[in-house]
C-alpha cells in the first residue's frame, strides 16, 4: 500500500524512458528512396537488377546483380578496413613519439 505522499513523489521524478513517434524532417516523399528501392540496382556496378533475376546480398541493405559484384565490394571493404587500420596504427605511433619527446 502506497501512501498519497509516495505517489506524489513518483509523479515528480523525471522519466528515464519515453516513447514517441520519430520526428520527420520533411513531408515530401519524392526525395526518399522507396521501401525496397535498394533492390532496384546493383550497389557495386549500378546496373539495374532484373525483377526475375537473382539478388546477392551483403552487409546492410546492399544488393548485387552477380556474385562477382558482391565479391568485388567485399574485397573493397576489406582493403579499406586494412588501410584504415594501418592509418590508425601510424597515428598511434606518432602520438607515442610525441609523448616521449621525439
Amino acid at each position: 500500500l502506497k501512501s498519497p505522499v509516495a505517489e506524489k513523489s513518483d509523479e515528480s521524478r523525471p522519466r528515464i524512458l519515453t516513447l514517441s513517434s520519430p520526428v520527420q524532417e520533411s513531408t515530401d516523399v519524392s526525395d526518399k528512396e522507396p521501401i525496397g528501392g535498394f533492390l532496384e540496382k546493383c550497389y557495386y556496378c549500378k546496373k539495374k537488377i532484373r525483377e526475375d533475376g537473382e539478388v546477392f546480398m551483403y552487409s546492410y541493405l546492399r544488393a548485387f546483380c552477380t556474385a562477382e559484384c558482391r565479391d568485388g565490394q567485399i574485397a573493397m571493404d576489406n582493403a579499406v578496413e586494412k588501410v584504415s587500420g594501418k592509418l590508425k596504427e601510424m597515428s598511434n605511433n606518432v602520438k607515442d613519439q610525441n609523448q616521449i619527446g621525439f
